[in-house]
């Protein structure tokens, strides 16, 4: 396997992150979509969230 030239790593990052993205919320739609107890799912509606939680 060859390396990419250094110009195309932004766009294969960039890429590698939107399926992901995707991925995710295709997964969240199946397994998740009445409501789950997974902590990171709930990070937008916690209060106490952030720097200062820690």
């Amino acid at each position: 396997m060859s390396a990419l030239p250094p110009y195309d790593l932004p766009r294969a990052f960039r890429l590698l992150i939107a399926l992901l993205a995707i991925a995710d919320t295709r997964r969240r739609a199946r397994y998740c979509a009445g409501g789950c107890g997974h902590e990171w799912h709930q990070l937008a509606h916690r209060t106490d969230a952030g720097p200062s939680a820690i």
